[in-house]
């Protein structure tokens, strides 16, 4: 759930402002919700280990809206249940660009089956991309 403390999203801007000054602190998002009047009417789910091995997480190590430390966070707790694949690019998207990424999201979107084990992708390569 989102802070509703004004105060400290203007701590969040101005640290942001100092580690991404290309984005203006913009990384630690703040969203509509903030300022709702109203709370949720159900909890917040609880993500845990518990449950099938059936998550693929997929990164860019330089994404301008999500931070890599949450998604390691979210790979850690999921434990055994997941498997990551990052990619050394920016950007919000993931896919469709070619290469190591693209393969082991194919194979998990075909088959069910997810990588052995995490895996890091370099940035794939203009060749890559030809015809796409």
């Amino acid at each position: 759930m989102t802070p509703r403390d004004m105060a400290l999203h203007a701590r969040r801007f101005a640290a942001g402002r100092q580690v991404s000054p290309v984005t203006a602190g913009t990384l630690p998002n703040l969203w509509p919700c903030t300022a709702w009047p109203t709370r949720p009417v159900e909890p917040p789910d609880t993500v845990t280990g518990n449950g099938p091995r059936n998550v693929l997480i997929l990164r860019n190590t330089s994404d301008p809206a999500t931070s890599l430390r949450n998604a390691r966070g979210l790979r850690a707790t999921l434990g055994r249940r997941a498997a990551m694949i990052t990619v050394d690019q920016g950007g919000h998207g993931v896919l469709g660009l070619g290469g190591c990424a693209d393969e082991a999201t194919n194979t998990f979107l075909a088959t069910g089956a997810l990588p052995t084990r995490d895996r890091f992708c370099p940035a794939p390569s203009p060749a890559d991309t030809v015809g796409r």
